[in-house]
């Protein structure tokens, strides 16, 4: 007869858990009490991690590895659990098992933790488990049993503070660390996070885990995941699909890196074709629906018009993720955005964009004096701007544009029309412009053709890196587009809002500049389909009026004071 005394113990403040013990003591009727036999790690075990394990649990594995062999004096081989697809899961004979395995103790062990719960098991002499309810709290799990039963430890710098000893173990040892959560109740829309399931169209369940534990993470709710074949009905987060049958939604720009999140009858619909823009579309959900820095009881509303879009850029970025984002309507249909990214290393990387509705304002070409006749000269885009207002013009807001012969002819080096007026050719480069009619539109030199005498404005760049919802001619492997430049871009969303974005560089403590590609994703963040690169460096240059009339720079020029441009594009209210 086994009796189990199952200690468990849940805090009730966020982020201060308990630990408790579990010791499991076998008891014979008639019989003396006996305790379970100790054991001694030898050569023969294996660290076994999940196949698709990310940095964290590589992390964990590692420090089980070294924390054994200083302690024990040997090196344990480590391993993964994959398995052949359909084939039996057949595990070795000795196994200590780090994070969510296939193995059947991994599962039973993972299914009952949250976010920063954690748990080490001896299980029996043939299995260990080292399991968190995420993979950063699995490291966490290593840590403690290490320290616990071998006296290993490290200090945060990975430095080894105790080296360990060698130490018998004993079949139910249980270490079990559970969270408290501020958020008590987190309802979507009008029920309870925890009514809700993933309902998987995917067929393999892959990134659904980055959904579990960032919900997990803010509320202590770990969410069951049902295949698309198995959905009843109720209140779902549809993962892959933009339909409840499972079909993708009716989108125009669906490129295969694109993701679209929309909001329908109290669901929310995470919609992609491939794996890796899932995993950009997930990540984008828990930002923009999870809150932060809440706590007690806290309602998301569903309006059920948001729709949102990005892109997932697979090579030449700096795996910029959205950390803030403040907006405010500074006029009816126009939309001011601050964001704030952090990098690979945490880096900051700012961002200001202004988005423009259609019909909402003009966009027009700035030349200095506000004049079609001052080619050849440059000024700042505060005195552009100043120019134009003088000459009657309601402007809100301006950026610089196109590149020019700095130094030299001050010429701008592509197409440049002002109220009409052709001032310079393309020079085989892409541009940007609006139409007589209104429209955005931009093209190749080769497709200015199509345009000819239709555009009203116009200004050159440098590489499309947005066309149709995809990524375009982003150069990688090239100076100009892995260097992270300040950078200054123009963007079309599907319904045909214009964005007009910089992005500030070259000042570590402010803003660490932007790749192209990284350029194309945060184009993405603001739902653009199609976006250029204009001149960026030195030239960038955000300026908005403030609500006492004034032009103000809102971006940090990397050089620390306005450059003289030869043009730019300012919005212009009726």
């Amino acid at each position: 007869m086994l009796a189990c005394i199952l200690l468990g113990a849940v805090s009730c403040t966020g982020g201060e858990g308990e630990i408790t013990t579990e010791q499991i003591t076998e008891a014979i009727t008639d019989a003396p009490e006996t305790e379970s036999p100790s054991f001694s790690l030898t050569a023969d075990y294996k660290l076994v991690r999940p196949d698709d394990s990310d940095s964290s649990e590589v992390a964990a594995i590692q420090l089980l590895s070294r924390g054994l062999e200083s302690a024990m004096g040997f090196k344990l081989p480590m391993t993964t659990d994959f398995t052949k697809k359909g084939a039996e899961v057949v595990p070795n004979e000795y196994e200590i098992l780090v994070g969510a395995t296939n193995r059947a103790d991994s599962v039973a062990a993972r299914e009952s933790l949250t976010y920063y719960d954690w748990t080490y098991k001896i299980v029996s002499e043939n299995v260990i488990v080292i399991c968190g309810g995420s993979p950063e709290s699995t490291v966490t799990a290593v840590e403690n049993f290490l320290k616990d039963i071998f006296g290993y430890t490290e200090d945060k710098n990975g430095k080894v503070t105790s080296e360990g000893t060698a130490a018998e173990l004993k079949a139910g040892q249980n270490q079990l660390y559970t969270n408290g959560y501020p958020i008590t109740s987190l309802q979507l829309g009008e029920r309870e996070i925890s009514e809700y399931s993933i309902v998987d169209a995917t067929k393999n369940g892959k990134n659904i885990d980055l959904i579990i534990q960032g919900i997990s993470k803010v509320c202590g709710v770990n969410l069951k995941t049902v295949p698309i074949a198995n959905y009843k009905g109720g209140p779902a987060i549809f993962y892959g699909c933009g339909k409840p049958d499972g079909s993708h939604g009716d989108q125009k720009y669906f490129a295969t890196n694109r993701y679209f999140i929309t909001e329908a009858d109290g669901n929310i619909f995470i919609d992609f074709k491939g794996d890796s823009a899932g995993a950009a579309g997930a990540q984008r959900f828990l930002y923009e629906y999870m809150p932060t820095g809440v706590s007690g009881e806290y309602k998301i509303e569903l309006s059920g018009s948001r729709n949102l879009s990005g892109l997932h850029v697979p090579n030449g970025t700096n795996k910029l993720r959205e950390a803030t984002r403040t907006s405010v309507e500074v006029a009816p249909g126009v939309i001011y955005t601050e964001i704030v990214y952090t990098d690979k290393n945490s880096a900051n990387v700012r961002a200001y964009a202004i988005s423009i509705k259609p019909g909402a304002a003009t966009i027009l070409t700035t030349m200095p004096s506000d004049s079609a006749d001052k080619k050849g000269t440059v000024a700042n885009m505060k005195k552009q701007l100043t120019s134009a207002i003088s000459n009657g013009k309601n402007v809100i807001a301006g950026v610089n544009a196109d590149f020019f012969d700095m130094g030299g002819t001050n010429v701008m080096r592509g197409l440049c029309i002002k109220d009409g007026v052709f001032i310079s050719g393309t020079g085989e480069r892409p541009w940007f412009g609006i139409t007589n009619d209104g429209n955005a539109v931009m093209g190749t030199s080769a497709e200015y053709a199509n345009y000819k005498d239709k555009l009203f404005t116009a200004v050159g760049g440098s590489h499309i890196i947005l066309k149709n919802g995809g990524t375009d001619n982003l150069s990688i492997g090239t100076e100009f587009s892995d260097t992270r430049h300040p950078r200054t871009a123009a963007g079309v969303t599907s319904d045909g809002t214009i964005v007009l974005i910089v992005v500030d560089g070259r000042q570590p403590e402010i803003s660490n500049g932007a790749s192209l590609a990284d350029l194309a994703y945060i184009m993405s963040t603001l739902d653009c389909v199609n976006a250029i690169n204009l001149d960026g460096g030195g030239s960038s240059t955000f300026i908005l009026k403030n609500e006492k009339g004034e032009l103000v720079t809102e971006n940090s020029p990397s050089a620390g004071s306005l450059r003289a441009v030869a043009n730019g594009l300012m919005i212009v209210l009726p």
